[in-house]
């Protein structure tokens, strides 16, 4: 399957059955761009945020993972200036992947930040309030 055609499945995958706190759509009709965004996972300091990431695949998609960057800026020890470092997204990326997958992984990493600093979760929640947006009304009130 050429990777036009499979991400075409893809895009048609997720607008079905994505993942509840996920979503994705093109960036000015270009098959090998996209805009995602992610809702942070409640209970944690990342809930009530809505995280922007861009998509960009490459030709050999699927055969190559995708750049996928996070565009709201956040506070997490394996995002650094938007970049994620997850393994899926490099040494262990398989073509049998799928967007879905690398949504699940970004989730879950956001579940689970494997962070012992006391200070981690106070300063994970104020860039959260102060530059994702927000799910809920409340938080815009202080």
């Amino acid at each position: 399957m050429g990777s036009a055609r499979r991400l075409k499945k893809e895009l048609m995958m997720m607008s079905e059955e994505s993942l509840e706190n996920c979503s994705a759509s093109l960036v000015n009709d270009d098959l090998y761009h996209w805009k995602a965004s992610i809702l942070g996972p409640e209970g944690t300091p990342y809930a009530d945020g809505t995280f922007e990431l861009d998509i960009r695949f490459p030709a050999e998609y699927p055969f190559k993972p995708p750049q996928v960057k996070f565009e709201t800026k956040i506070y997490h020890r394996h995002i650094r200036d938007g970049e994620i470092c997850i393994d899926i997204l490099y040494s262990k990326w398989r073509s049998t992947f799928t967007v879905n997958t690398v949504m699940l992984a970004i989730s879950t990493l956001l579940t689970d930040p494997h962070h012992q600093d006391p200070d981690f979760a106070v300063t994970a929640r104020e860039w959260t309030v102060m530059h994702a947006r927000h799910t809920r009304e409340q938080d815009y009130i202080s």
